[in-house]
């Protein structure tokens, strides 16, 4: 997971973009990993789906090209 969010982030220099992916690869690891554990697995699958949930706005902006990027300088404001 942690090798998956890293390579992303340097990739495509969206830190977003590397937390979404590890976090949807979570259930399948899970699923290898913890095998006949079925609470484990559950408990796994459900906090991928909340940490998607809490990136719905950075999934927007990703979406509509305005997500912030690893080094890029921050506007200010007027």
């Amino acid at each position: 997971e942690v090798g998956l969010f890293a390579l992303l982030v340097i990739v495509t220099r969206y830190v977003s973009v590397g937390s979404i992916a590890a976090a949807a690869i979570c259930p399948f690891l899970s699923l290898y990993f913890y095998w006949g554990d079925w609470v484990g697995v559950v408990c796994c699958t459900l906090a991928a789906l909340t940490v998607i949930w809490a990136h719905r706005s950075n999934i927007s902006r990703l979406l509509s090209g305005t997500e912030s990027r690893v080094g890029s300088k921050k506007e200010k404001a007027s």
